[in-house]
């Protein structure tokens, strides 16, 4: 586990004109360097993650995609030791639908 993280995440959604039920949003993710084994032989670098949202709510139901680690920065989750390293995810997109009771 990284000692420090921080991490921004924001969403608008348009409530009038031609954008009305448009969705936007967008965030930030730092997470500190930290060690990659018990005896601290090797670091696991930094990263910055970027993250977002386009949403379009239709009355009954709201489509959502999702686009994460959206510059594809290649980082690391963790380790056990320096023969596995545990890669993060890629640029990947995740779309929603969701029906509202």
């Amino acid at each position: 586990m990284p000692p420090t993280s921080v991490g921004f995440w924001t969403q608008y959604e348009f409530q009038e004109g031609a954008l009305k039920g448009v969705g936007i949003g967008g965030g930030v993710y730092r997470y500190s360097s930290q060690e990659g084994d018990l005896p601290n032989t090797f670091k696991l670098p930094s990263v910055t993650l970027v993250n977002g949202l386009l949403s379009y709510d239709f009355g009954p139901a709201e489509l959502q995609l999702n686009v994460k680690n959206i510059f594809n920065e290649r980082y690391f989750l963790g380790s056990y030791d320096i023969a596995y390293i545990q890669p993060g995810l890629p640029r990947n997109y995740v779309l929603t639908l969701r029906w509202k009771m």
